[in-house]
Order: C-alpha cells, then sequence, then structure tokens
C-alpha cells in the first residue's frame, strides 16, 4: 500500500522514522467469524514466497489453519503469484507447513474489478464467444442524455477514467453494476 513518503517524529519516543513509500501489510482474517489480525509489516519491502510462506507456516504453527491468500493485482503482486506457481490453470499452491493441503489464491475483488474494467474500455475482453468491448456501455451513456435514464448513476465519467480515476472503485462497481447489465439487455431488445 502506498503511503505518503515522508519523514515522520515520533514525539513519544523522541525519534525520527526514515521515509518510506509503501508498506507491507499482512493480515489473518477469519472465514467463519469477522475477525482480523495483522501478522507482519514492513516498509519498502516486497513479500516474496519465502516470506508469504514462512507466515503461513507461523499461523499454522499457532493453530489457525491458513486456506486461501487475497492480494491486489500489482506487478510485484503477479511476480509473487508466478514464483507461487499461480497461473491460469493452477490457482493454488502446496501449504508450506502442510503438504497435503493446498493454499488457494484470490484477487482482491474492489482490485480485480477496476482491473476488468480497465481491460474492457482499453482493449476488450477475449472469450469463448468472441471479443467483449466497452461498445454497449458507451451506447447506454449515450442515450442517456435525453430525459430518459434507465442508469441515472452513469455518466460519461465512468467511461472516461484516466488517471487517478481509474483507481476509483465507485466508478467500476457502478459501471459494471447489475442497472447497466439490464439497460443493455433492454436496448438490445429495441
Amino acid at each position: 500500500m502506498e503511503i505518503d513518503s515522508k519523514y515522520c517524529y515520533d514525539r513519544g519516543a523522541d525519534r525520527i522514522y526514515n521515509k518510506s513509500s509503501n508498506v507491507q501489510v499482512i493480515m489473518a482474517q477469519g472465514i467463519l467469524y469477522n475477525w482480523v489480525q495483522p501478522l507482519y509489516y514492513a516498509y519498502d519491502q516486497r513479500v516474496t514466497k519465502d516470506l508469504l510462506c514462512n507466515v503461513i507456516t507461523a499461523t499454522e504453527e499457532t493453530g489457525f489453519p491458513v486456506h486461501a491468500v487475497v492480494c491486489d493485482l500489482s506487478g510485484a503482486n503477479q511476480g509473487l503469484w508466478r514464483s507461487l506457481g499461480i497461473s491460469r490453470a493452477s490457482t493454488s499452491f502446496d501449504n508450506p507447513h502442510d503438504p497435503n493441503r493446498k493454499v488457494h489464491v484470490f484477487a482482491d475483488p474492489p482490485h480485480f474489478l477496476k482491473l476488468v474494467r480497465n481491460n474492457l474500455i482499453d482493449d476488450g475482453i477475449e472469450t469463448a464467444y468472441g471479443t467483449v468491448n466497452s461498445d454497449p456501455l458507451y451506447e447506454v451513456i449515450k442515450y442517456q442524455k435525453g430525459d430518459l435514464k434507465m442508469t441515472p448513476r452513469l455518466s460519461e465519467l465512468n467511461l472516461c477514467v484516466k488517471g487517478p480515476m481509474r483507481q476509483k472503485v465507485k466508478l467500476a462497481v457502478q459501471l459494471l453494476s447489475e442497472s447497466m447489465t439490464k439497460a443493455i439487455q433492454k436496448m438490445a431488445k429495441w
């Protein structure tokens, strides 16, 4: 996660902390119960395969089984996935504490949704049925310039995302929403 890269003075400790541009945090979260526990953090350091396996092993040794890892799809994390053998065909790796079990790997849903939106707008998405592109989305937005709005929360802002606007999850959620799906289906019948 990116952080403000300035020097920081802690009055209580009378200490100056070096400036850092990002922090890596590894947390455990319950699946059946709602709890979260930070396990590791470090400044300006990538999570490597060895580090992740050490954290998983330590967590398992305290009695908490690790079933999955969730992270965003940054370049560094994609490198981590490759080092773990994660691909379209293989979405898990051997648990380093118990090789008879797998640890499943998932993309963080908000980041994944933004990437789907960005790829859909930029290049289209290849499927078994052909390429899906953003043309129907543009048609719905164009149609809404009149009085009738099937998706009143949507505008060209949702499609013409540039720079920091591409990081806004809300715009991606609105664009890839059920109301947009229904609007496209309705327009397809006309």
